[in-house]
């Protein structure tokens, strides 16, 4: 299969808020690369309870930024 070739596509020009998701994605990132202390524990739970950008900023900062994503994509 070749990489960037699309098999599948379902509304392709309908746009999506994915801010919530991503924001789950960087809280699986951070759970599997660190020990999670808990402040740590406590600032992922606004992120997620509260979809708080702030702390979702934190989080993509200290995984790498892009880095997180190519993790996730693994």
């Amino acid at each position: 299969m070749k990489r960037g070739r699309v098999l599948v596509e379902h509304r392709p020009r309908q746009v999506f808020r994915s801010a919530s998701v991503v924001k789950i994605l960087l809280a699986l990132d951070y759970l599997r690369e660190h020990r999670v202390s808990v402040a740590d524990r406590a600032l992922l739970g606004v992120m997620l309870r509260s979809s708080d950008d702030k702390a979702a900023t934190e989080f993509w900062r200290r995984g790498g930024q892009g880095a997180v994503i190519g993790r996730m994509v693994r």
